[in-house]
């Protein structure tokens, strides 16, 4: 039954539009186009773009409630983005300079290892020698090794 509806409308001839149905039309559509002073037109317009379903009428509603309002606003948060993420990867080199300049030096360093040892004699923890071994390193299988636990 669709093939013989369809054969008929390919054997016949497209008829002009009247002009006054055809303004009448053009007026309705720019009448109905969504504009910046009528929110809910536009919205009505996103929403025949859309298929309805659970998530994209969720998305449609959280797009037209934070985001639809206020476009000017979201553009500005993102620009300050632009800018955070421009000024920290053009102070990313600097601060590394930096960093490998200001080593620590000797004296520097000798000063906290006695600041450590004047701290562990008030503790009272038992300084290790810094040449000690932990003792003969055996070479037995894995599951039979014993771990050594050192307290304090």
């Amino acid at each position: 039954m669709n093939d013989n509806f369809e054969k008929r409308l390919q054997k016949m001839t497209p008829r002009e539009i009247p002009s006054a149905w055809r303004e009448k039309i053009l007026d309705s559509a720019r009448r109905d186009a969504p504009s910046a002073a009528s929110p809910a037109k536009s919205r009505e317009f996103l929403r025949h773009l859309v298929k309805p379903s659970p998530a994209s009428d969720f998305l449609f509603k959280l797009w037209c409630e934070l985001v639809w309002p206020k476009p000017v606003a979201w553009a500005g948060v993102a620009a300050a983005w632009v800018l955070i993420l421009v000024l920290k990867i053009s102070t990313q080199d600097a601060s590394q300079l930096v960093a490998q300049k200001s080593s620590a030096s000797p004296e520097a360093i000798a000063e906290v290892r006695q600041q450590k040892r004047f701290f562990a004699e008030l503790v009272g923890i038992a300084e290790r020698p810094a040449t000690a071994s932990a003792g003969p390193v055996l070479s037995r299988p894995r599951s039979e090794r014993r771990p050594k636990i050192q307290m304090g």
